[in-house]
Parts: structure tokens; sequence; C-alpha cells
């Protein structure tokens, strides 16, 4: 009798465990809050790179808005 390779145990080994579920799908079932507790809610970071990224002209601007109100 041939004994089947180590590779080939390992690959049927693999075929019999159960399938792993899709991270992705797991992270679209997640609440905005709890998107915010993990880490994985960067609008408030992109919000931040906006404003440090606006030219001081708007800066101005928007100072003399506020002044004007």
């Amino acid at each position: 009798m041939v004994k089947p390779s180590l590779t080939a145990r390992l690959f049927s080994h693999l075929a019999a465990l159960p399938s792993i579920p899709d991270i992705g799908s797991a992270e679209a079932d997640l609440t905005q809050k709890e998107r915010i507790l993990l880490g994985l809610d960067d609008s408030e970071d992109e919000a931040e790179k906006a404003n440090q990224a606006a030219p001081p002209e708007a800066a101005a601007q928007e100072a003399a808005a506020q002044a004007q109100a």
C-alpha cells in the first residue's frame, strides 16, 4: 500500500474543516458605534485631514463669516 504524501494528507484534513466566514461580511454587519469602538471607522480621521488640508484662506473666510454673524 502506498502511503499518501504529507501534502495530500494536509489538504485532505483542510478540506474536512468547516469553512471560515468572510471577514468583510462580518465588518458590514457592525453598527457605526461598534466600528468606532473597534477602530474601524475612520470618518472622523478623514474630517480632521480635510480640515488640516484646507488652505489658510478658507480658515480666514470662515473666521470672517463667524465675526459677521
